[in-house]
């Protein structure tokens, strides 16, 4: 775990390119392609006539001709190829729509042939030539290289392969020829699985989109449970089963592992219940997070660590971290390290030679395995002492004090570019790859400083992206994975080191959207069950949660289920509510947190005031083999087990310890969905009905009524459905006219009857519609003043918030200080307008200048709206506080109001801080 040791608000200025929908997305393109040349035909180009790819091609030589995929091509190559024939076969096939036969022989037209040329020394390991005509040939010195080569021509058929085109209409490929190969040996992205849990499943969606952007490594720190110190298996760790799947995942992916247990800091999670092994300071006070790296017992412990993971990981790399031993603290509080130091280098030796001792000790033991160490840089002093790092072990450089990238180099160490402006922080910021890209960054600009290629004799090894859990609880998993897919596509290019496939970087992500995250990426059905109301249960037991206090959900028999309504979030899991305003929870009072999650086994979930930004109401509905459905906290990713702790217990406990409890969620009445959208008052709106059978019985005589508020109509009053078998969905159309002036949500509700085993029964469904005085929200023309913008360390003019990107926002001062609160944007709709309502879509990469209270003025006077007389504003048309999170926060108005300009007016911060962000300012108005 690494916790950034940054000056002001460094870390605060780092934007994202947002993505949005499910956590899952197609491989097939969503979109036209983009690039310079794009037609019907062909697929989209470079400048120089390259087929487009992430990373680019390094060269290309066009000729003449093209090559379409077709029902007929096939996959060739030797019988010695079969198992990389066989999987390519696999992933193509998934693109183009049909079956792509395996052969052995000549090559025919519409073919992709492999071959396997040792002789190719030109190559290297990763590099291949590709030859594109009536057939594409790949050739490599090793499969390494074919594998990447694959991954160009699937990325190809990805452009070709056009939503809804039968296979004959696939675009072709421009003919010619390329030479490709790495700039970089290591490639590569990484997640701190770290004091907290993350699923199997995200680590090999990492890993398959890695590999299909020709990244080849996966850095993960982790825990394994372990047998030798069986203490230390509480959850946040993978069984050696586990590991075991992702080693060999990984290698079908040619992606190496690196694995990493931090070691002598951040130790909690493994010395928590050793206090024996725990460092402890001349106050006598044990220091959970620190080895004690003065006993020999220390060693044996890191030792017996690396035996447990080499075996069941399989790396050829150990990570031993070695980062922030000292955090928070100096080791003047540890005397006996300095009396170690000095007894084995001498009275002048200091501190940090026992700490550089010891991983050159770590790096003895390492090497006897054939294996090679890394390290990162922090723990490295500026000046070598009487201990010096072996020059061996490798250094992640992250941190941009201390000994430079260039003295680490001629000091002989290879280095690898972990720098912070490629860091993710769970609930956190995210790296501004509009920035990077438009900087021109490479592995060699490192944090702090940038290096020659020649600095050596230690080698520049690459650069990746790394994950970190410090807010656990701040983001889920599928929310991470949303935010570091242009980043991903970023570390591709610029490590690959070839031209970039189109110069502008909104093209570049567009490409990177079309090509998706690679083949079989969605693997998972994150929502099995639609929106509406169900009973959970097993056997004759049902979950039950009172509706006023907060105590442990149960098992209850005797009477009928209670209802529990399922709800999708926008990042691929559900919130699951008693219908009284409380929702599944995982509180853990007076259990210790890691990082701010209760990961401890037996935790009892509760039933707790429902809060959309609370990630710990979100529950992963997971199929069970067989049927019937498990639940997992989407945080704490430990399934719900039944009877662990007593009868009628519901409690998350480490699944390779309890199995999970397989429930029924079953709804009594058909789930009826009503969705429109904005409704303009006085205008009709489609609405659509959708009715499903979620009962597990035949429903006949079904029919829904849908009425609104009180003055509001809908047409036709009643929709019959007719039948409608197990599993079936119906959907139908009505017409919804609002009479409610302003802006703001009203429910419609919609009265469902039907037959059920030959009982006549009824349900009712309410769902909140918006209505407004405009169909959409509008950007202003024009931004008129801000009180402040950060314009030196990082540029967040006003007009970020009016560009209709959710990536950029309008930032206040942080540099060289803090400029105060109240904070002012003033906006120009173009002419005079009747507003009601206005959007403000806070920063998205970070929590940080995300408002609280917040106060909104309009006004057709020019002079007032340039001016900074607040009086001059009158009263404010609207005032409150927003929520916390990163959704649109509506300020409504209960009637509208003339202004040509309006001024929202930042009051508070939600964090206490003086800064404000706005990544967007809509405003909903009509003429």
């Amino acid at each position: 775990m690494r916790t950034l040791q940054l000056v002001g608000a460094t870390a605060l200025a780092l934007s994202l390119l947002a993505t949005s929908g499910a956590a899952a997305s197609p491989a097939r393109a969503a979109s036209p392609p983009v690039g310079p040349v794009a037609t019907a035909s062909s697929i989209p180009t470079t400048t120089s006539g390259a087929p487009q790819s992430i990373p680019a091609l390094a060269t290309w030589t066009p000729a003449s001709g093209r090559f379409t995929f077709e029902t007929r091509t096939r996959l060739v190559g030797p019988r010695s190829l079969r198992p990389l024939l066989k999987q390519t076969s696999n992933d193509l096939s998934g693109i183009v729509g049909h079956s792509v036969p395996v052969s052995e022989g000549a090559a025919r037209a519409h073919d992709v042939a492999l071959a396997l040329d040792p002789q190719r020394r030109d190559l290297g390991d990763e590099g291949y030539a590709v030859t594109v005509g009536d057939t594409i040939t790949l050739t490599a010195a090793t499969e390494n290289g074919l594998f990447l080569g694959t991954r160009t021509v699937l990325q190809w058929a990805t452009l070709a392969a056009a939503p809804g085109s039968a296979p004959s209409a696939l675009a072709s490929v421009p003919a010619g020829s390329s030479v490709d190969r790495p700039t970089y040996p290591e490639r590569g992205a990484g997640v701190c699985a770290c004091q907290i849990q993350v699923s199997v499943e995200a680590v090999k969606r990492l890993i398959t989109e890695a590999s299909y952007y020709k990244l080849n490594q996966l850095w993960i720190e982790t825990k394994l449970a372990s047998k030798a110190y069986p203490m230390a298996n509480f959850w946040a760790y993978f069984t050696p089963a586990q590991a075991t799947e992702l080693r060999d995942f990984a290698r079908l992916h040619h992606v190496d592992l690196v694995v990493e247990v931090n070691s002598p800091g951040h130790m909690g999670t493994w010395l928590y219940k050793y206090p024996e092994l725990q460092l402890t300071s001349s106050a006598g006070e044990k220091q959970p997070d620190r080895l004690d790296i003065t006993r020999p017992e220390a060693l044996t412990f890191v030792k017996r660590l690396i035996d447990e993971n080499l075996a069941a990981f399989g790396t050829t790399t150990w990570h031993m971290g070695a980062d922030e031993y000292m955090l928070g603290s100096d080791y003047d509080q540890y005397p006996q390290i300095l009396a170690a130091a000095r007894a084995k280098f001498g009275p002048d030796a200091t501190p940090s030679d026992a700490f550089i001792d010891f991983i050159n000790q770590v790096n003895t033991y390492v090497r006897s395995k054939g294996k090679t160490l890394r390290v990162w840089n922090d723990g490295i002093p500026t000046t070598p002492g009487k201990a010096k790092l072996d020059p061996s072990i490798v250094v992640e450089h992250w941190y941009g004090k201390g000994r430079t990238p260039s003295n680490l180099l001629a000091d002989g160490h290879d280095v690898l570019n972990a720098s912070q402006s490629l860091y993710f922080v769970r609930g956190s910021y995210s790296p501004n790859v509009p920035k990077l890209w438009a900087d021109n960054w490479t592995p060699l600009d490192f944090d702090g400083s940038k290096v020659s290629p020649t600095a050596g004799p230690g080698k520049v090894l690459g650069a990746k992206l790394t994950a970190w859990p410090d807010n656990g609880a701040g983001d889920t998993e599928n929310r991470m994975e949303q935010k570091m897919h242009p980043t991903l596509r970023f570390v591709a290019q610029a490590t690959w080191g070839s031209p970039r496939p189109v110069s502008a970087y909104a093209d570049f992500a567009s490409l990177g959207t079309t090509l998706g995250n690679g083949p079989h990426w969605q693997n998972v059905d994150y929502s099995p069950l639609p929106e509406g109301s169900f009973s959970i249960t097993q056997g004759r037991a049902s979950m039950t949660a009172g509706a006023t206090v907060e105590a442990p959900v149960t098992m209850s028999t005797g009477g009928t289920p209670q209802q529990w309504r399922l709800t999708p979030t926008a990042d691929g899991y559900y919130t699951i509510d008693n219908r009284a305003g409380r929702c599944l929870d995982v509180v853990g009072a007076g259990t210790k947190l890691w990082l701010g999650v209760p990961t401890e086994s037996g935790i009892a979930p509760q039933a707790t005031p429902c809060d959309a930004s609370r990630n710990l109401q979100k529950w992963w509905i997971r199929p069970a083999a067989g049927g019937g459905f498990t639940l997992q906290n989407a945080i704490v990713l430990q399934p719900l087990a039944i009877g662990a702790r007593g009868a009628a217990t519901v409690t998350q406990e480490a699944p390779d310890q309890h199995s999970p409890a397989v429930l029924r969620i079953e709804s009594g009445a058909p789930t009826v969905s009503v969705k429109a959208a904005t409704l303009v008052s006085g205008q009709a709106t489609t609405a659509t009905v959708s009715v499903v059978n979620t009962t597990g019985s035949r429903l006949t005589s079904v029919a829904v009524r849908v009425t609104g508020p009180k003055g509001w109509s809908v047409t036709p009053s009643l929709l019959q459905v007719g039948s409608l078998a197990p599993g079936a969905t119906w959907s139908g159309k009505v017409t919804v006219t609002a009479s409610t002036s302003g802006a703001g949500s009203a429910d419609l509700t919609a009265t469902t009857s039907y037959r059920s085993q030959g009982t006549t029964k009824s349900s009712t469904t309410t769902t909140p519609v918006r209505f407004s005085c405009a169909a959409a929200p509008s950007k202003p023309a024009s931004v008129v003043r801000v009180d402040s913008a950060e314009m030196t360390e990082e540029r967040t003019p006003g007009t970020n918030a009016i560009d209709g990107d959710p990536a950029t926002f309008w930032g206040t001062q942080w540099s060289p200080s803090d400029a105060p609160l109240p904070h002012e944007i003033v906006v120009d709709l173009g002419s005079s307008r009747s507003v009601c309502s206005v959007g403000v879509l806070p920063r998205q990469d970070s929590p940080n200048g995300r408002i609280a209270d917040y106060a909104v003025y309009a006004t057709d006077d020019p002079a007032v709206a340039a001016g900074t007389d607040l009086a001059a504003w009158g009263e404010p048309v609207a005032k409150g506080r927003f929520s916390a999170g990163s959704l649109v926060q509506a300020v409504d108005l209960k009637a509208a109001v003339p202004g040509r300009y309006v001024m929202l007016r930042a009051l508070s911060e939600q964090s206490g801080k003086p800064w404000t962000s706005v990544a967007e300012l809509t405003v909903d108005a009509h003429s």
